[in-house]
């Protein structure tokens, strides 16, 4: 009997169980997203990126320069399991995105103590919310702006 056809049973009558199946366990947490970037092929390996220096705040916490592969990286890290599923649902997001003017995402890493990375292109002029609070304003005319947002 398949695993398919042997849920589809026990949903409907516990046949010797203590109760029937009622709702499905569903994983949570880090180790459910750890499972699912690694089977979308979004996950990479911790020991091939090296954290170099802070270059910013994020929403969750530090954003960092580093280096994968080579390349370098911008990588947002946080630490804290407050904030770890608004975190994960940033970067589910990011997997479905592509387009010029938005960062690309090379993948994320779950690391087993809980620590979570997004790992994106780097962005030599920083963030463009910096970029348009300190020099943007008296560089950029209104058309230009008009493009950033579509």
């Amino acid at each position: 009997m398949s695993l398919s056809l042997c849920l589809q049973h026990y949903t409907k009558d516990a046949d010797g169980l203590c109760t029937r199946l009622i709702n499905p366990k569903v994983m949570e947490g880090t180790v459910a997203a750890k499972d699912e970037f690694s089977r979308s092929g979004w996950a990479l390996n911790r020991k091939e990126l090296q954290l170099r220096k802070i270059i910013g705040k994020g929403e969750f916490g530090d954003v960092m320069e580093g280096d994968y592969r080579g390349t370098k990286v911008a990588v947002k890290c946080i630490k804290h399991d407050a904030t770890a599923q608004a975190f994960l649902a940033e970067a589910s997001v990011m997997t479905q995105l592509r387009h010029n003017n938005l960062v690309q995402l090379l993948g994320v890493i779950v690391e087993e103590k809980g620590i979570l990375y997004i790992v994106t292109e780097y962005m030599a002029k920083g963030s463009l919310v910096d970029y348009l609070r300190s020099r943007g304003r008296t560089v950029l005319g209104g058309d230009c702006l008009l493009k950033f947002s579509l």
